[in-house]
């Protein structure tokens, strides 16, 4: 499985860390990233099912993703090598894994965060989307020259998150919903 990088927290210096020694400047908060990790087909963001042996995996412990290597919407024409994946629109948001975070609700109005992946191997084989409903979706004039099929409307609502996408603080205060899944499977020598 590809690594995952924890949620990081941006604050402006002045504002998070108080005047003393750097060895003891710390953000005063915490995220906490959920995943489905005892395999019940949910997140528990409420008690401990899913924050208990988050850290470690076994062959019957820890959460799972899954490439999204079908073709839901017959988007993909007679082009072998396309399917659901294949590009960073969210096609079958259905078969996300999904991630939630506990709301902060008492962070900064100037708090973003963001959902990095480290490994530039796991970067590019590993798509995360932020469930973000009401968002204004740009608009993108290459699509319309091309002629490319769009996704159908409800899942205008999922934005791909690069490593530097920044979330903004009255989506953390709600709380993230999150979905990952790979562009392929794994694959001997890649």
């Amino acid at each position: 499985m590809f690594g995952l990088a924890c949620l990081a927290l941006v604050l402006p210096l002045t504002a998070a860390f108080p005047q003393s020694r750097p060895e003891e400047q710390t953000a005063p908060f915490k995220a906490d990233l959920r995943v489905d990790t005892n395999r019940d087909g949910t997140v528990d963001l409420s008690g401990n099912t899913d924050s208990n042996g988050k850290n470690t995996w076994s062959e019957t412990s820890g959460a799972l993703f899954l490439p999204n290597i079908g073709v839901a919407r017959r988007h993909c024409g007679s082009d072998y090598t396309c399917h659901d994946a294949y590009t960073n629109t969210p096609w079958a948001p259905e078969y996300m894994a999904p991630m939630r975070t506990v709301p902060m609700p008492n962070i900064s109005d100037s708090a973003t965060a963001t959902v990095s992946i480290s490994d530039p191997v796991a970067r590019k084989n590993v798509r995360i989307f932020l469930d973000y409903p009401g968002r204004i979706e740009e608009l993108n004039f290459q699509d319309l020259i091309d002629i490319k099929p769009l996704p159908p409307p409800e899942n205008d609502r999922w934005v791909y998150l690069e490593n530097d996408t920044p979330i903004p603080a009255d989506k953390l205060r709600q709380g993230l919903t999150l979905g990952i899944d790979s562009r392929d499977t794994r694959r001997p020598g890649r």
